[in-house]
C-alpha cells in the first residue's frame, strides 16, 4: 500500500502543519468537523466521563473558519477529506464509551497496549472489523497479497467499489474511519519462509491466522511456537475455533499444525490434502462440507465458505482474544461452535 493512500495526522499547533493543512483545503479537500458531535456526546454522558475540561475555546484559524484549540485535522485521502476531531484520549473516551462496564476503563486502557497480527483477510477482515468495534488492540498487522473480487463478496462485509482493491488497502480504510488513532503495519504480500521472522518479530502478542496456505499455517505457527506467541484460527466447518496458547508451557500443541513443521515446503504441498483432511477432521465434517471438499479442483476452485458463518467466526475470534487479554481462564483446544451441536472443547472435553 502507498504512502500517500495512508491517513496523516495534522496538528496545526505544531510546526509548519497549519500550512499543510490549508494547503489541502486550497486543493479542493473537504472539512468533516466531529468536536461539536463529541462535545454533545461527553455532556450528555457525564455520568461516566466526568465534566468536560476541553472544547471551550476556538483559537485555531483555518481556512477563515476558527477551530477548537485542542483540535487535530486527519486526511483521508480515499474521501479527499480532512477529519477535525479531539485528540486520541478524547475520541476514545467517547468512542468507546458503550463498552463500560463489559470492559473497564483500565482493562481498555491495557487492551490498546496488545499488539495482534492477522494474516488473511477474506475470514481476518472479520476478525479484524469484530476487534476493532471493541477496541481490543491499539497496533496490528495485517497480511495479504489479494485484491478483492466479486466472488470475495458473499464473506467480505465489503461493496462493489472495493472490488480490485487490495484486501489489506479495504481492511486499513475500515480501522481508520472506525480509530484513526490505531497503529497499523500493511503488508500486502504473501507470509513465507523469507519474511515470517520480520513479521513476528517484536513485542508481539497474538497471532491469527486466517490465510489459505497450508504451508503458511505451518510456517506461522513454527514461528509463534519458538517466539511463545498464541495462536487463533477460525474455521467455518462446524464454528471451529482454535486456540493454541504457545505462551504456556503446559499447553499440549501435539494436535496443532504445528505437529507437521519439521516437513520441507515440498513435503507439506505434496501431503496438503491429507494434512488437512487429518488436521480438520475431515470424517467430522457435515456431509455438504465433505461434498463441497470432493468437488475442489472438479466443479469448484476452492473451499466454499459462507458469510453467515464468516461474521460468527470474527465475533468468536474476538471474545476468545478479549478473554485471553484480560486473563481470563481460557483453556487451549478446538472449541466447536455450531448452533447444531453441543458447544464443548474438541481436545480437552470440557
Amino acid at each position: 500500500m502507498e504512502e500517500n493512500q495512508k491517513i496523516r495526522i495534522f496538528n496545526p499547533a505544531v510546526g509548519d502543519e497549519e500550512k499543510a493543512i490549508n494547503d489541502l483545503i486550497k486543493y479542493g479537500v473537504g472539512i468533516f468537523d466531529l468536536t461539536e458531535n463529541q462535545i454533545e456526546e461527553w455532556d450528555k454522558n457525564q455520568i461516566s466521563l466526568g465534566r468536560r475540561n476541553f472544547g471551550f475555546e476556538r483559537k485555531i484559524c483555518i481556512a477563515n473558519k476558527y477551530y477548537f484549540e485542542e483540535s487535530v485535522f486527519i486526511y483521508f485521502p480515499w474521501r479527499n477529506s480532512l477529519l477535525v476531531t479531539f485528540n486520541s484520549n478524547i475520541f476514545r473516551s467517547v468512542r468507546y464509551l458503550r463498552n463500560k462496564y463489559k470492559i473497564n476503563h483500565a482493562e481498555q486502557e491495557l487492551l490498546f497496549g496488545k499488539e495482534v497480527a492477522i494474516v488473511g483477510m477474506s475470514v481476518g477482515m472479520s476478525v479484524l472489523k469484530a476487534m476493532i468495534l471493541e477496541g481490543l488492540a491499539g497496533k496490528y498487522r495485517i497480511a495479504d497479497f489479494d485484491s478483492v473480487e466479486i466472488s470475495n463478496l458473499n464473506r467480505i462485509d465489503s461493496g462493489v467499489y472495493s472490488v480490485g482493491v487490495p484486501k489489506v488497502e479495504v481492511a486499513y480504510q475500515f480501522a481508520m474511519e472506525q480509530d484513526p488513532f490505531l497503529d497499523f503495519s500493511i503488508w500486502n504480500c504473501p507470509i513465507d519462509e523469507g519474511n515470517v521472522k520480520q513479521f513476528i518479530e517484536g513485542p508481539l502478542d497474538m497471532v491469527i491466522d486466517e490465510c489459505d496456505s497450508i504451508f503458511t499455517k505451518i510456517l506461522l505457527r513454527k514461528e509463534a511456537k519458538f517466539k511463545r506467541i498464541p495462536v487463533l484460527m477460525h474455521t467455518s466447518d462446524r464454528g471451529m475455533l482454535d486456540i493454541e496458547l504457545y505462551n504456556d508451557r503446559n499447553f499440549d500443541f501435539s494436535w496443532t499444525l504445528s505437529k507437521y513443521s519439521h516437513l520441507s515446503k515440498e513435503e507439506i504441498l505434496e501431503k496438503a490434502i491429507l494434512i488437512i483432511a487429518d488436521y480438520c477432521d475431515f470424517n467430522g465434517a457435515d456431509e455438504r462440507s465433505k461434498f463441497s471438499f470432493s468437488e475442489i479442483g472438479k466443479s469448484i476452485n476452492s473451499w466454499p465458505q459462507l458469510g453467515g458463518d464468516v461474521l460468527a467466526g470474527g465475533g468468536n475470534v474476538a471474545s476468545a482474544v478479549r478473554a485471553i487479554f484480560l486473563g481470563d481462564k481460557v483453556a487451549g483446544g478446538r472449541y466447536l461452535l455450531d448452533p447444531t451441536l453441543k458447544f464443548k472443547n474438541q481436545i480437552s472435553g470440557e
